[in-house]
């Protein structure tokens, strides 16, 4: 049993049963004049993209006559202008209910507490260190709560590991209570040296 019936084109050659034209008859087709979009471009009146005359029409803007999208009236700086004017973006910075003043708290789904400090949140623990010592903490640094609690951030709590492995590697530790939690004492006052000694 045949899988697939032929019959034979205009050309002579064979053609799936249900196809116009065999294979090479149809490409030829696409090409030059034969292809239904050929010698048209898409500003030209038999064009599809033509809708109306408005692909041709240039628009500009109300106020500073600058060349936008046929669909718009303003340039977006104007739009924005607008809408401050007319009262229709109130909620921008402090206007907005949820804006959060500098200063601000908040905690993560984690437990962490962030602060805002320069229009960006940074972890409270953290910032702490970072303003005790003088420096911003280097890549890798990781702040460490001596008691366990997370939200506890006096600095006599705090102690700065200088990697992450150190870091898990006492995490480990603690966890198979092979040493105690209250063995390390902060460290704090000692970066802060090194700080001033730089």
């Amino acid at each position: 049993m045949v899988k697939y019936q032929h019959n034979l084109c205009k050309c002579g050659k064979k053609k799936y049963r249900y196809a116009k034209q065999c294979q090479k008859c149809y490409t030829k087709t696409l090409k030059g004049k034969g292809n239904p979009m050929y010698g048209t471009h898409r500003y030209e009146k038999d064009s599809p993209g033509f809708i109306d005359g408005r692909t041709l029409k240039k628009y500009y803007c109300e106020n500073c006559k600058i060349e936008i999208s046929y669909r718009a009236t303003r340039c977006g700086s104007c739009e924005m202008k607008r809408k401050l004017k007319e009262g229709i973006l109130n909620n921008i910075g402090e206007n907005n209910p949820t804006y959060r003043k500098e200063g601000s708290i908040r905690i993560s789904s984690e437990g962490y507490r962030f602060i805002k400090v320069n229009n960006g949140w940074i972890q409270e623990h953290r910032y702490f260190v970072e303003v005790y010592i003088g420096r911003k903490l280097i890549l890798g640094e990781v702040v460490h709560h001596i008691d366990g609690n997370i939200l506890n951030n006096k600095l006599n709590n705090l102690y700065v590991f200088p990697k992450i492995g150190l870091h898990v590697g006492f995490e480990n530790l603690l966890r198979y209570n092979l040493i105690d939690r209250f063995s390390i004492k902060s460290n704090l006052k000692i970066l802060a040296l090194n700080g001033l000694k730089e």
